[in-house]
């Protein structure tokens, strides 16, 4: 799975991932409380930069890790050092469509962001979850819905080099639009008391500052996928050029909305 990940794994990539959840974690811990949680499976960690948001706000709460790629484990391993913590968590190396664990394990939460749109056949993770988690355990699932993006004033060239994105993710397999599909998913995966809910953000010039973190995150996170489009000859480079400059002008823009929808589940 490593080489159809849309990211890449280079250094710079490692890096936007952490700056990634330092952005998007107010939003995303938005409502959602794992202080009942007893012993959390975090599903996809990455290079572990969520992982340090969740031992931000719950410094005690005893964490396992999964994650596919040895790139991003070791880097994981290295964040968590850095900060401190590589004697709390356990990362674990594995597969999370099929993991190895023992059914209805020590696990009574799970917490997935922004990982089912990167797996081929990611109604086996959730299959996979269902069987390994205790009965009643709590699954915290964050999403992407990659065509909600807007942005005002229109931008033709960004508009279609995103397009290009969502499309590209689908060749290799990922879908960028994962989120609206996450009820139906848990459903079939044998989940109950399941609440979905969209998890709109709008930004304005009467909101500058958030404005302002979405356009640079968004910026490097289309960039993010510049490299495996145009060697895969999906994208030129000109195009992603094109819109760039139409990025920088919204930042530079007092009129600037900013509008983006994801998925999740908080409890």
């Amino acid at each position: 799975m490593d080489e159809k990940y849309i990211h890449g794994y280079s250094q710079i990539e490692q890096e936007r991932l952490v700056s990634q959840g330092q952005v998007l974690s107010p939003f995303i811990f938005d409502k959602v409380d794992l202080n009942p949680i007893t012993s959390l499976l975090e599903v996809g960690s990455g290079v572990g930069a969520m992982t340090l948001e969740i031992v931000k706000r719950y410094p005690d709460l005893p964490i396992t890790c999964l994650e596919i790629s040895e790139m991003q484990i070791v880097k994981a391993a290295k964040n968590l050092q850095k900060a401190g913590l590589d004697s709390k968590i356990n990362l674990v190396q594995t597969d999370a469509r099929n993991t190895g664990f023992e059914s209805n394990s020590t696990f009574d939460g799970a917490f997935l962001c922004w990982i089912l749109e990167h797996v081929p056949s990611p109604e086996k993770v959730l299959v996979e979850l269902h069987r390994i988690l205790k009965d009643d355990s709590k699954v915290f699932l964050t999403e992407v819905f990659h065509s909600s993006l807007h942005f005002f004033p229109h931008c033709p060239n960004a508009g279609l080099y995103w397009q290009k994105c969502i499309d590209f993710q689908t060749t290799i397999n990922g879908d960028a639009n994962m989120g609206h599909r996450l009820g139906n998913m848990l459903h079939d995966a044998g989940f109950r008391n399941i609440e979905v809910k969209p998890y709109p953000m709008l930004f304005d010039k009467r909101s500058p500052k958030n404005r302002k973190n979405l356009l640079n995150y968004w910026h490097d996170l289309m960039f993010s996928a510049l490299e495996n489009m145009v060697t895969a000859n999906y994208c030129e480079r000109s195009l992603w050029e094109a819109a760039e400059q139409e990025i920088f002008a919204l930042m530079k823009d007092e009129n600037t909305v900013f509008y983006y929808s994801f998925f999740k589940r908080p409890q």
